[in-house]
């Protein structure tokens, strides 16, 4: 059966290659795919386990509602420094962590 993070993760991965195609087809940008897809899903997992904290009754992990303040601050410093290297596609990607942190869904409302 197919999850929803299975389709949200196949919908990066597609986007960020159409990107790279279109950009800069070269090793060091599909190694930075790689890098994307991988920190996406650990933010995917991250989203999950926040969810799970919130509906609680006693919360098991205090600071779990510092997880996307994080998270959004990473990826501000990571959009600057992508900027400055031209690096396209980790832009693309900084940007749709931003999407998905933010309320944004590829398959359902939250």
């Amino acid at each position: 059966m197919i999850k929803t993070w299975h389709i949200e993760i196949t919908v990066i991965a597609l986007v960020l290659a159409v990107i790279n195609l279109l950009f800069a087809n070269n090793l060091v940008n599909w190694i930075t795919t790689v890098a994307i897809l991988l920190s996406f899903n650990h933010g995917q997992i991250g989203d999950r386990l926040q969810e799970q904290q919130t509906v609680m009754t006693v919360k098991t992990v205090e600071c779990y509602h510092k997880l996307n303040k994080l998270f959004g601050a990473k990826e501000i410093v990571w959009i600057v420094a992508f900027l400055l290297m031209k690096n396209y596609v980790a832009i693309a990607g900084s940007f749709l962590f931003f999407y998905t942190l933010f309320g944004g869904n590829f398959t359902e409302k939250k």
